[in-house]
């Protein structure tokens, strides 16, 4: 409820004449409904507002991990700010109030411009120092292991030949138990 000891005319001040006028009926009106300018979206690294409620109570935030993290008692109106580490969504929780939103990667991170081919290939070809650094295998080496790895060919050829063979022997005995029975 809200209690406006005056009139709405400028019979006993000049209110409703001050530019003022305007943003005070409309921060009454929000009050009195109630309303709560929260986004449901935010992007990575932006501070999420969370606003105690009318009777306050301890507020907490459950991760997309399902780690819960508490952020004290907050009281009627105390307002605090919580920045997402990981895109998800989050459950934010105060006293017996509960919103659900999302936090969504930067949107220059999804940028589809063209790149040029040569800067492309530069970024994912590495180095021999990095080759070597991460254990890497060098072209020589790479052709040493592929002989080795031959082996698997010549094995692959026996067993398919062998399941060739098993079908032609099924197929001669079912004949041949056909024609005695």
């Amino acid at each position: 409820m809200l209690v406006f000891a005056s009139s709405m005319d400028k019979a006993w001040n000049d209110l409703p004449l001050k530019p003022s006028f305007v943003a005070f009926m409309h921060e009454s009106a929000r009050y009195l409904a109630g309303y709560n300018a929260t986004k449901g979206w935010y992007t990575l690294g932006e501070g999420i507002p969370i606003i105690g409620t009318l009777e306050g109570g301890v507020a907490s935030v459950v991760e997309p991990s399902g780690t819960q993290k508490s952020l004290g008692e907050l009281k009627s109106g105390e307002q605090r700010f919580y920045s997402p580490e990981v895109p998800g969504f989050y459950d934010l929780r105060v006293g017996r109030d509960r919103r659900i939103l999302a936090v969504n990667p930067p949107a220059n991170e999804g940028n589809l411009d063209m790149m040029i081919p040569e800067d492309l290939i530069a970024s994912v070809q590495s180095t021999e120092a990095e080759a070597r650094q991460t254990g890497t295998i060098a072209t020589d080496d790479k052709l040493e292991y592929a002989r080795r790895q031959m082996g698997w060919w010549y094995l692959l050829m026996v067993a398919l030949v062998a399941g060739i063979v098993e079908l032609y022997i099924a197929n001669t005995r079912t004949q041949s138990v056909r024609r005695v029975g």
